[in-house]
């Protein structure tokens, strides 16, 4: 099977935030990578929609154009995707509000997908109001009128402590669930049998002396579309290393800004 695994949000929509974390970051840093990681392992053929990117700007600026088909969710039907999912976090004033569902199309019935996600979220951080089927969000509906099998699924609330340490702490088995559901069954993982290394005899070889040429990077310049979730990726830091090392107390970073990579 086909899947298009999509992170709410990006370039410099930041979506929900609450305390130190924002919507677009978080489904990003902790949900996508391992549920991709899981539908691969059941053999699936798996991509996620580009994480320096946003597929609702981007569907957004399609929609009309006679090249409409290049950009968005609509790009993702014209490249024979048979699975589209969609992820996100809910938010309300209420921090005591918690739970997640899955939203579909108006009209349409859910599938098994929707279901077994739905089950998943009801197992992991509580069920708001079961499967929702909704027109007045733009995803769901053009889904709906091009044919393709998509849902935006609400992971939690990020205003939501409870909803937060949860998957922060057991985002794993959560992600599992997800993807057992997207596989229509549970995904076994073999556990792979260790064979012991063959001892072997090397004759000692004479090294030559080499120069080394230093490659790290200790600044980096924000250019337009950067996010600290990107830059701390592409340079194998946490967002809260990051953050640390330029003393900034939120997400918020700007083109032509200098950023310290090292101490």
């Amino acid at each position: 099977m086909k899947i298009m695994l999509v992170c709410g949000h990006g370039y410099n929509d930041p979506g929900a935030v609450s305390g130190k974390y924002n919507e677009r970051d978080f489904i990003r840093e902790h949900v996508v990578d391992t549920v991709a990681k899981y539908l691969k392992l059941a053999g699936h053929k798996v991509a996620t929609y580009g994480k320096g990117q946003d597929m609702y700007q981007d569907s957004d600026y399609g929609y009309g154009r006679v090249d409409q088909y290049n950009y968005g969710i609509f790009w993702v039907k014209n490249q024979g995707y048979d699975v589209c999912v969609e992820f996100h976090l809910d938010a309300s004033n209420n921090k005591e509000v918690d739970g997640g569902h899955v939203i579909i199309g108006a009209g349409l019935e859910p599938d098994n997908i929707d279901i077994g996600i739905q089950k998943a979220i009801e197992k992991h951080v509580d069920d708001l109001h079961g499967i929702s089927k909704r027109d007045d969000l733009f995803h769901p509906r053009i889904a709906k009128e091009i044919g393709l099998n998509y849902r935006l699924v609400e992971l939690g609330f990020i205003t939501n402590k409870g909803d937060i340490d949860y998957i922060l702490k057991h985002g794993d088995a959560f992600c599992k669930d997800i993807a057992d559901a997207i596989n229509g069954k549970e995904i076994v993982i073999k556990k792979k049998v260790k064979k012991a290394p063959k001892k072997e005899v090397k004759k000692p070889v004479a090294k030559k002396p080499s120069k080394k040429v230093s490659s790290i990077k200790y600044t980096h310049r924000v250019k337009k579309g950067d996010s600290l979730w990107l830059i701390a990726t592409n340079n194998k830091l946490t967002v809260d290393q990051l953050k640390k090392l330029n003393g900034l107390k939120d997400n918020l970073i700007y083109e032509g800004q200098v950023l310290k990579l090292k101490k």
